[in-house]
């Protein structure tokens, strides 16, 4: 024995300590290996455009993502957000083993940090459990959004629009972003990082629908489109050739640049030609002309078009020192001033109008008090006096203990059976918005709630929408994106949107919000406007696609009512008319909702109708820059009703109580003078030579010694203008401030009354007309003024 474990000793314990020791030494080098192997996915993301996208505004955000797995993905790329309400959003995704997919998706632009926001990947789709690790690149989002006034330029020259920075020295925050046709996104949401769109020199006629349609959806909502000329007019307008102010025509060499070389004070390059496209006037108005249309522009729901004749990228233009105030000139007939920027702070959820809107859901009504109370009496008296009477009859009382608890329960369940009459069924109802262009187009917008009755896993689709956002529901404990796998989801489909909930309570209700986009066949209102000298006698023409009540012109604070219109009907108001006609979303502490439905001692029959309008007034979604719908346009609104289904929850359609909100703009700043309604210019700032100067807030100014320039911008008429009208906001005498207009005949200032409403300004209409074909105008103080400057009225002339 001994023998035998001496041979082993000396055999077999020197081979294992050697293996011991030989795995002791390549044990340090595993972890090393395996981390080279570790499977997942490599991630790489871009929010906005090149990273620049607007806080309030939806966004894109574009996923570089490369499976390094060793096979094949299919599940969901999910992106879970925290705005105030935790949420997510899934888009279908297959990532085929180690190559580069990109997935994009729509996202709310927001401060993001590493705590309000993650991005992964479920395995066989969201909540599924299965979640590939990201092992490379950043599973978050961190940004918050610019506040510059952000321009998109898609040209055939990267530096088109180089011109815009010379801007910057007076008052502008222009931030040029050049982009590829490819960038363009196929929903209109993801446009909302620009205010601007530049086309030039590039083809848009093989477009893809898709892309064409999200451009015209943004200009409804409140976009600015920039189509310039020259040469290359019109293939660049081919795919806008409806939408543009002036048809494509041919070419011609500009004979004279008088006017441009007015406005950009300096000559242009002598002997250097210069090709502009030439074509007819097709919608808006002319803003500039020398021979031929130099600008127009073309009101197009809440947006604009901005025609632009030549080509700024080509000679002489391109490297012209009068470039800068030439665009400057032109923006102005868009509505870009200096100053003007689109941030908002905070988290981005602003759906508490829907919120409290579907709340109210108008099938679900609670029993009859008469009803219940006299179940109750009817089981009190068989509870009390009969049954004791019929008991002592037989000589069962005993039978008392068990006879009223059993009488209990089947009172009860006669009574819940009656009180839940009208919940034993799936439920609907929505509110829609359809924000008309003038011209048949329109982009729509919706509210949807549904009641479950038996709650569990609640999905609501929306064929056709290009988004849709799970609301606020009665949770009121929130865990965060950490603690969401599923339960609150945005799906994203080639074909439509939905919204997703996972274990909802019995009689629960679920609301969402969703959008649609832009498309055809909606109608519009036509208008006819006279002008009595005191009055604008508005005729309106119902041309949408639905019959419509409560019809009325939103303007100065004012809900001045149609009333009821068929299609085809038509309706007139008097409005009394002083200049500068406006909508605000709020009025003091009323809103146009209360005033066009006031809030009634009984029973609401229109808290719909009033919240949705308030709704769309108040929505950032609608805005051209800061707030609501642009508050220097009237509006015109009407309402429809219906029970059409037109979503499915669970797979079902379901009927739906919809209430619609027609709304379109009434741009009075461009007015038909020549038919006696007086336009409307507002001043743009030339010059600010204040010590101290700022914004208060609804364009009004707090400035203090000093002097500043400002200008109208007259609209191209053939004839002259027979009169100008100085209109004042709030007509008040200063004893520190002087207010006075340039007469360019005599080449002298001339005082001007503040403390009236209007002043016609004495001498003939021509005389004040500068080169630059303006109104010139300057303030003087000596010490602290609060002051709004002042609109210009227009009289006479023919327009172009």
């Amino acid at each position: 024995m001994a023998d035998v474990l001496g041979r082993w000793i000396k055999v077999w314990l020197p081979a294992a300590l050697a293996a011991l020791l030989a795995l002791l030494l390549l044990w340090p080098d595993q972890p090393a290996a395996a981390a080279e192997t570790e499977a997942g996915i490599e991630m790489r993301w871009e929010l906005g455009f090149q990273s620049v996208y607007k806080e309030g505004k939806y966004t894109r955000l574009r996923l570089t993502l490369t499976n390094r797995t060793g096979r094949d993905l299919r599940g969901d790329v999910v992106f879970a957000y925290d705005d105030g309400f935790p949420k997510e959003i899934a888009v279908p995704a297959e990532l085929p083993a180690d190559t580069p997919m990109i997935v994009e998706m729509t996202v709310p632009g927001m401060v993001y940090n590493k705590d309000n926001n993650r991005i992964r990947f479920d395995e066989g789709g969201a909540g599924s459990g299965r979640q590939v690790p990201v092992v490379s690149g950043q599973p978050y989002l961190q940004g918050s959004g610019d506040s510059s006034t952000t321009v998109g330029v898609v040209a055939r020259d990267p530096d088109t629009m180089n011109v815009l920075a010379l801007l910057m020295t007076r008052g502008y925050n222009f931030r040029t972003i050049v982009l590829k046709e490819d960038d363009l996104p196929a929903d209109s949401l993801q446009l909302g990082a620009l205010d601007m769109l530049v086309l030039n020199d590039v083809p848009t006629g093989n477009w893809p629908q898709e892309r064409i349609d999200a451009i015209r959806g943004w200009v409804i909502r409140g976009g600015r489109l920039v189509v310039s000329g020259g040469a290359g007019y019109a293939k660049t307008a081919a795919a806008f050739a409806d939408l543009v102010p002036v048809a494509p025509g041919g070419t011609a060499e500009l004979e004279s640049a008088r006017i441009l070389e007015a406005i950009g004070e300096e000559p242009l390059p002598a002997g250097m030609p210069m090709t502009v496209s030439t074509g007819d006037l097709q919608a808006g108005i002319v803003t500039l002309a020398d021979g031929v249309p130099i600008s127009a522009v073309r009101a197009y729901g809440s947006g604009s078009v901005l025609y632009v004749a030549f080509d700024p990228s080509v000679e002489p233009l391109a490297g012209w020192g009068g470039g800068p105030k030439l665009w400057e000139r032109m923006l102005t007939g868009i509505g870009l001033y200096p100053v003007m920027t689109g941030v908002r702070y905070g988290y981005s959820y602003d759906f508490w109008h829907y919120d409290s809107i579907l709340s109210y859901f108008p099938s679900l009504k609670p029993p009859k008090i008469g009803h219940l109370s006299l179940f109750f009496i009817i089981y009190v008296l068989l509870a009390a006096p009969i049954l004791y009477l019929l008991l002592k009859k037989f000589d069962r009382r005993e039978w008392m203990w068990w006879l009223i608890p059993v009488l209990s329960v089947i009172c009860s369940v006669v009574i819940f059976t009656v009180g839940s009459a009208d919940k034993r069924t799936v439920k609907a109802h929505s509110v829609r918005a359809v924000q008309l262009s003038g011209d048949g187009w329109a982009d729509r917008s919706a509210g949807a709630a549904v009641f479950v009755p038996s709650g569990g896993k609640v999905g609501v689709s929306f064929e056709g929408a290009d988004f849709a956002v799970p609301l606020r529901d009665e949770d009121l404990v929130q865990s965060g994106v950490s603690g969401l796998s599923g339960g609150k989801l945005t799906r994203m489909t080639d074909g439509g949107a939905a919204a997703e909930w996972r274990d909802v309570p019995y009689w629960s209700i679920r609301k969402a919000w969703v959008h649609f986009g832009a498309s055809p066949g909606y109608g519009q209102f036509d208008t006819a406007i006279a002008y009595n000298g005191s009055y604008l006698d508005i005729e309106v023409t119902n041309q949408t696609a639905a019959d419509l009540k409560h019809v009325s012109v939103l303007m100065n604070g004012v809900a001045y009512r149609i009333g009821d219109l068929a299609r085809g009907e038509s309706g007139t108001v008097n409005i009394p008319y002083a200049g500068g006609p406006s909508i605000v979303a709020g009025i003091g502490y009323a809103s146009y909702g209360s005033l066009l439905f006031p809030y009634p001692s009984g029973k609401d029959s229109y808290a719909r109708e009033r919240g949705l309008l308030d709704a769309y007034l108040n929505e950032s979604r609608n805005a051209k820059i800061n707030g609501a719908v642009d508050g220097e346009v009237p509006l015109i609104v009407g309402f429809s009703s219906d029970g059409e289904g037109w979503f499915e929850v669970n797979g079902s359609a379901v009927p739906s109580d919809n209430v619609t909100l027609w709304a379109q703009p009434l741009d009075l700043t461009v007015a038909d003078v020549a038919g006696g309604v007086p336009g409307i210019v507002q001043p743009v700032i030339t010059r600010n030579a204040m010590l101290e100067f700022g914004n208060i807030h609804d364009d009004l100014l707090e400035m203090a010694d000093g002097t500043l320039n400002f200008e109208y911008p007259l609209p191209w008429r053939d004839e002259p203008y027979h009169s100008f009208i100085i209109r004042q906001h709030e007509p008040i005498a200063f004893n520190n401030a002087t207010l006075s207009v340039w007469n360019d005949a005599s080449g002298e200032w001339e005082p001007v009354q503040m403390d009236a409403d209007s002043y016609t300004l004495p001498g003939p209409a021509e005389s004040y007309v500068t080169d630059q074909h303006t109104v010139r105008m300057q303030l003087e103080a000596s010490g602290r003024i609060r002051y709004r400057l002042p609109v210009l009225e227009l009289g006479g002339g023919t327009a172009e």
